[in-house]
């Protein structure tokens, strides 16, 4: 089917949706939690349909965050959910032939809350389309497995798997994307999940000093394996928020009349990897910043990788991304360029797309097009690429 027919079909089935919905949008707070604008333009807690059990449990069900059970008394809170992803691509790669394909690019079920005190958090996460095993196939994945223990706003311990702390955009959920999917830059830098310790926590709460902090001890195996080296891997995250706290979502949803201003650096230590796999310690550094005002939002990433005693073999790369309400809580447009270079000649890496959103509710239940290519330079040869345009459809449940 032509490009223009998909999008004509997408914005012709969104905005009938669209009709039937409240007309107060909601957004996804850190937590998680969904948030909704009130009158004055911002974000309160959106509002759950509960209902009191026989023994006192409250059970409610939000848009976002799936089916609840909550203790009045604070012995335990308990949220069970799920997301999809349901996408369409159309891909030009040079010198193949077109291709086209549906796909779920993700289902996971989340399950998590607090038991027998308020201070002991926990979450569980399956992602059922999963990783591809070497055959080929896709089989489901446990991504998130971790207790919290919140022993003040400024100290909580975690142990378990969970995202190692260090780039926003890859500490920013996947329903949480301006666009389709993140950034090649993300692909490239990031470390995604490992198992580990990690100490975090949030200081000077409510002045221009706050700071968010993590600093993790892990395996540095990644998710669902024992550790491949013979010592741990070090992260540290360190994020100022002088304009006050700021979602770990990429859209300005909240269409906040305040600007907001994260500012954030990341520096990690992987050590070299087990005989036999030919990875050599390495250093990477992040920095990243992110704004948002009156629906509009732009934010950037830089990072820098240099395997130990190989200064001449750095890799570096960055990514700036841009986004702007047309109709507030509703109708975005939104832009991305990202590249990295690894060393040596002829081998740099590049993206470049636009998109355009439409929230029914949010981030839990949105309809995201966007078009571009990823490009890729080859000594001798003409640049590789690949001219996507991507049609998906995120409910959170």
């Amino acid at each position: 089917m032509r490009y223009a027919e998909w999008l004509v079909c997408g914005a012709a089935w969104g905005l009938s949706v669209a009709n039937a919905h409240a007309a107060n949008p909601q957004v996804l707070g850190r937590d998680g939690a969904v948030l909704e604008r009130d009158a004055a333009g911002e974000t309160q807690q959106g509002p759950a349909a509960e209902e009191a059990a026989p023994d006192g449990v409250v059970l409610s069900h939000r848009l976002g965050d799936g089916l609840q059970l909550r203790d009045p008394r604070g012995r335990f809170e308990f949220s069970l959910g799920n997301r999809i992803q349901a996408r369409y691509t159309r891909a030009e790669p040079t010198g193949e032939p077109s291709a086209s394909a549906f796909t779920v690019r993700r289902f996971k079920t989340f399950a998590k809350g607090t038991f027998y005190r308020s201070w002991l958090h926990f979450k569980v996460q399956v992602n059922w389309v999963g990783a591809r095993s070497a055959s080929g196939e896709r089989l489901p994945e446990l991504e998130d497995a971790f207790l919290d223990l919140e022993l003040s706003p400024a100290v909580s311990v975690r142990a378990g798997q969970f995202k190692v702390p260090f780039n926003r955009q890859e500490l920013t959920s996947s329903g949480a994307q301006q666009l389709v999917d993140r950034a090649v830059t993300n692909d490239r830098f990031a470390f995604d999940r490992d198992q580990g310790l990690m100490v975090h926590g949030e200081i000077w709460e409510g002045s221009s000093a706050q700071i968010e902090y993590s600093a993790a001890v892990l395996n540095a195996a990644g998710k669902n394996r024992a550790g491949q080296s013979s010592e741990p891997m070090a992260a540290v995250r360190v994020q100022w928020l002088p304009l006050g706290s700021v979602p770990y979502a990429e859209s300005a949803l909240g269409f906040s009349r305040a600007p907001r201003l994260a500012l954030g650096a990341a520096f990690a230590r992987r050590p070299a990897q087990r005989a036999g796999e030919g990875q050599p310690a390495l250093a990477r550094g992040t920095a990243d910043a992110h704004f948002q005002w009156r629906g509009f939002s732009i934010a950037s990433d830089l990072f820098l990788e240099r395997p130990e005693g190989q200064r001449r073999r750095s890799t570096s790369g960055g990514m700036v991304q841009a986004g702007w309400f047309l109709l507030p809580g509703r109708l975005e447009i939104a832009g991305r360029y990202a590249a990295f270079h690894p060393p040596g000649g002829k081998n740099r890496r590049e993206e470049a797309r636009g998109g355009v959103n439409w929230f029914f509710s949010g981030h839990a239940w949105k309809l995201q097009v966007d078009a571009g290519a990823a490009t890729g330079e080859r000594t001798g040869a003409a640049a590789l690429g690949d001219t996507e345009v991507r049609l998906q459809v995120q409910v959170i449940f």
